[in-house]
């Protein structure tokens, strides 16, 4: 052919050759660019299945069977891949997955479950009822020890047939709802395990998958400690089905390794939970997540420091939230007034006030001058004395007060009763015989009268009432070791101590957090992270029932009537009811100001810009940025366009 047209080009001209070439390639140049264009014009890019997707994860996952979730992110992370529950979150709110339908009966102690039929383990066992008894008696046995285990207290459940069962509670709870997104565990896999065994043993299973993908490959050191974890699609997950053919999670025991292999490549994404300083990588995108979670510092009540409302108020005063947005948070969160966010549940926060020389006028006028070391206190008054002389047929309290210290002092051996008789005239006898230096002497007296003199009076006040010492502006922040809530911890220091407070700060791990300090409550004000569901709860952080022994009222704050303000709340399920009690409850907790309620902190995700899919949402926790995995995808195909 090529021959034939360069035989046919000996008929030209040289003028008429170049003029037939410029032709031929604006032609051929044309018809590219119009291929193109009408390619482009007529067709889509679509997701396509294929590439792999490597998440870093600080921590080491312990478990990796959702029972024991709350325990770690890393865990949190297995299960939001591989498992699925009767209930999801999606961008916050509270969707059917497991459940095909659920009933609410009996003004809320009842509900009532059927289950999709097209839902199936991987190993091609179908999902039932049984399942979910055998999930929540699991979670209830105490030997478990499943962080799940007081949610399900008091209830009573049993299956109605293959797909449907029932739940009992003794009391309506609209909370109780979101209780049903603990995830499902295969009955048929893990039935012979004894409950006392579940928290040694589960660390070695390989757990079943319902979820969008199933585990592939578990890597270990020499330890036992889980360092890489792949994943590929579960054929029998009933929902959308990924685009990923792999996703693998890498686990690193410190942000500096994990920084190290994501600016080498070796990462295409991970998360900051909390960060200073944003790290700069090539070819990274950064999401954002808004989080139902704070940060505040929690004054505990029964100190004598933090029982003065006015050293609270001041101290909210005294803070820089703004220093701590930017400082510790790179901006990436919301200054707050209240533990009530106003951009998940709609409540309006109120404006932050930082003024120093305000806070210093309140604490003047409520008593605390500078002492010569530079640190406020108060002198506290005696609130009992023995003002006047008492005698034989004085009666009432005073009475009953002398009684009490002379029964004290061993002089008195008759009934408490407030009745000033003989019996107590002899009792004082005895008192200024014992005391004779203090009483008799410098009045001259030789013997003992039984009037109750200024003298009397003046050794009464001093052996029966204890001398109250000022109350010091002195007090330590107790908060977790860590980077970030230390140097919130500091900040705070700082800023008070431009007050006149004496602040010191200790740091404990997170195990003793758990079995030791969240036992005793034995701190001066402590530092922390709350966190809410979808359903806003307040009950299990301020009502006085949860000042005990691990309780999360972490203040000791009690107030009768938040209590039943958090009581009803949790048994209303009109929403605009429950708007009116939450307002209420806010409103109570800003008027005593048993916490500084500092950020509402942003979840980070950094993410290589090949995966694309990805949607900015509300999630609960770290985990959840996971919930629209199934539409992440890294290939992508041409198809034209209807």
């Amino acid at each position: 052919m090529i021959l034939k047209f360069l035989y046919f080009l000996k008929f030209f001209s040289k003028k008429e050759k170049i003029f037939l070439l410029i032709f031929l390639s604006t032609f051929l140049i044309s018809f590219f660019f119009l291929t193109k264009f009408f390619f482009l014009k007529f067709t889509k890019s679509e997701p396509a299945k294929g590439g792999e997707l490597i998440e870093g994860v600080l921590g080491t996952p312990n478990f990796l069977l959702s029972i024991y979730d709350p325990l770690s992110e890393p865990d949190e992370l297995v299960s939001e891949l591989i498992s699925t529950s009767l209930l999801k979150y999606e961008n916050g709110v509270l969707v059917l997955q497991l459940a095909k339908e659920i009933k609410i009966l009996d003004e809320g102690k009842t509900y009532e479950i059927e289950l999709r039929d097209d839902a199936f383990w991987e190993d091609g066992e179908k999902i039932t009822a049984d399942d979910v008894i055998f999930t929540i008696e699991t979670v209830k046995n105490q030997e478990v020890k499943s962080p799940y285990y007081s949610f399900w207290l008091g209830t009573k459940v049993v299956g109605l047939s293959e797909k449907k069962l029932r739940i009992q509670l003794r009391s309506p709870s609209f909370s109780f709802y979101s209780n049903l997104t603990l995830k499902i565990l295969p009955k048929h896999y893990l039935e012979k395990i004894q409950p006392k065994d579940f928290p040694f043993l589960v660390k070695n299973i390989r757990p079943l998958a319902s979820g969008p993908f199933k585990i592939e490959k578990i890597k270990r050191n020499e330890n036992g400690e889980i360092l890489e974890i792949s994943f590929v699609e579960n054929e029998k997950y009933f929902g959308k089905k990924p685009y990923l053919k792999r996703l693998k999670l890498k686990f690193f025991d410190s942000e500096k390794k994990l920084f190290l292999e994501a600016k080498k490549g070796n990462v295409d994404g991970f998360s900051l939970n909390f960060f200073s300083e944003i790290p700069n990588f090539q070819r990274m995108k950064e999401y954002q997540f808004l989080i139902p979670r704070y940060i505040a510092l929690f004054f505990n009540l029964e100190k004598d420091v933090f029982s003065q409302k006015e050293v609270r108020e001041a101290l909210n005063l005294a803070t820089d939230k703004r220093r701590i947005l930017k400082e510790v948070f790179s901006q990436r969160g919301k200054i707050i007034e209240s533990p009530f966010l106003d951009e998940i549940f709609e409540f309006k926060q109120g404006k932050s006030e930082y003024n120093l020389e305000k806070a210093k006028e309140i604490l003047e006028k409520a008593g605390f001058y500078l002492n010569e070391e530079g640190i406020r206190q108060k002198e506290v008054k005696e609130e009992r004395r023995f003002e006047k002389e008492l005698k034989i047929g004085s009666l009432g309290n005073e009475v009953k007060s002398l009684q009490e210290c002379l029964k004290k002092e061993g002089v008195f051996f008759g009934k408490v009763n407030g009745i000033f008789d003989r019996e107590v005239k002899e009792a004082l006898i005895l008192f200024q015989q014992k005391y004779a230096e203090d009483i008799l002497k410098p009045s001259g007296l030789k013997k003992a009268t039984g009037k109750m003199g200024e003298l009397t009076r003046k050794k009464l006040n001093e052996v029966c009432f204890e001398r109250k010492s000022p109350i010091l502006l002195k007090f330590k922040i107790l908060t977790l070791k860590d980077e970030k809530f230390e140097k919130i911890a500091n900040i705070l220091k700082e800023d008070w101590e431009k007050l006149g407070a004496k602040v010191e700060i200790e740091t404990v791990d997170i195990n003793s957090l758990k079995s030791d300090i969240l036992a005793k409550k034995n701190y001066d004000a402590i530092l922390l992270g709350q966190a809410f569901g979808a359903i806003l709860d307040p009950y299990y952080f301020w009502h006085s029932s949860q000042k005990e022994e691990f309780g999360l009222n972490l203040s000791k704050f009690e107030k009768k009537e938040l209590d039943e303000i958090l009581e009803k709340l949790r048994e209303n399920f009109d929403e605009n009811q429950r708007k009116e009690l939450l307002e209420k409850a806010k409103e109570i907790i800003l008027n005593e100001r048993p916490a500084i309620f500092l950020i509402s902190p942003k979840y980070c995700y950094f993410l290589n810009e090949k995966v694309k899919g990805v949607k900015e949402s509300i999630i609960l926790n770290g985990a959840q940025r996971f919930e629209n995995i199934t539409d992440w995808y890294i290939k992508e195909r041409k198809v034209f366009s209807k």
